[in-house]
């Protein structure tokens, strides 16, 4: 026993050593509830369009990369909002008269922000909903299926139909943001031919969404740690090299928005006063 000890101090030191950082490590992991909570399991991405729009390439990419403590499976699921209905083929043709839109279903910005020009400056619109998907949309418009498109991410456009842009194919008329794009300085915004007063304020509101442009969100009563987890996960993976990377190779605008900044956001959004939010409500309507 007095050699042993004699001969291997240095062994020893280094076993204690290494079995308290273990001991440590382990104590950590078994003090996280979250990683506890999420280990060996799967965590579902629902989106609500089919495959191949911008919802969809961005969830995809975003599962690729992102890292939640625990490390489960991110599984990308699409849940399609609405069955697809087409125009009649009768009407084709008759974009004097009215400008026919396409739209992914009810609720979707493509229906909404037609329908708020249509209402609120008597614009000849008319939106044929039901297709499933954006990429449907363009596809619909190069068949002359339907003459355009009303609430078409720029980041979209530019990653999966920039040789239309440029080849003038479509024309982006009016930008639906509260500012104008760097690229696109000629082009106004839907606040700059708004009206003084509540229309502005109401149009002010209805866009906001667009800050968030497209939104995560968890289902609700999600416990506070797991909801912080997930939010300091999705922030670090906005600047991780590697997705950053496989963004570009995508051609996929980052220009995220934080949770803090989102639920900011959305305060702002509840404290406006009734008459906008009233306003705003009447022309969201059909």
């Amino acid at each position: 026993m007095q050699k042993f000890r004699l001969a291997a101090p240095a062994l020893a030191i280094g076993l204690g050593a290494s079995l308290g950082a273990w001991l440590a490590a382990s104590a950590a992991r078994a003090a996280d509830p979250v990683a506890d909570f999420y280990s060996g399991k799967s965590v579902q991405l629902v989106i609500g369009y089919a495959p191949g729009g911008g919802y969809d390439i961005y969830a995809r990419a975003l599962s690729r990369h992102m890292g939640i403590p625990g490390n489960p499976s991110i599984v990308v699921q699409n849940m399609l909002r609405v069955q697809l209905r087409k125009r009649s083929g009768e009407l084709v043709g008759h974009a004097i008269e009215a400008l026919w839109l396409g739209s992914t279903g009810a609720g979707a910005d493509s229906d909404v922000f037609p329908t708020v020009l249509r209402r609120m400056f008597h614009l000849p619109m008319k939106v044929v909903t039901g297709y499933h998907s954006a990429a449907d949309v363009v596809l619909a418009i190069t068949r002359k299926e339907v003459d355009g498109r009303c609430g078409w991410s720029w980041s979209s456009m530019m990653a999966w139909n920039k040789d239309m842009y440029q080849s003038k194919a479509i024309n982006v008329a009016l930008q639906l943001a509260t500012e104008r794009l760097a690229e696109l300085p000629d082009t106004p915004t839907i606040l700059e031919v708004a009206g003084e007063g509540d229309q502005r304020a109401a149009l002010r509101l209805i866009i906001s969404r667009q800050m968030m442009a497209r939104p995560y969100v968890a289902p609700p009563g999600i416990p506070p740690e797991r909801l912080k987890a997930l939010r300091a996960a999705f922030d670090a993976t906005m600047k991780d090299p590697e997705f950053l990377k496989d963004a570009q190779r995508q051609d996929l605008e980052v220009r995220p928005l934080s949770g803090a900044q989102a639920d900011a956001l959305i305060a702002e959004i509840y404290a406006s006063p009734p008459a906008v939010v009233k306003l705003a409500v009447d022309v969201m309507k059909e």
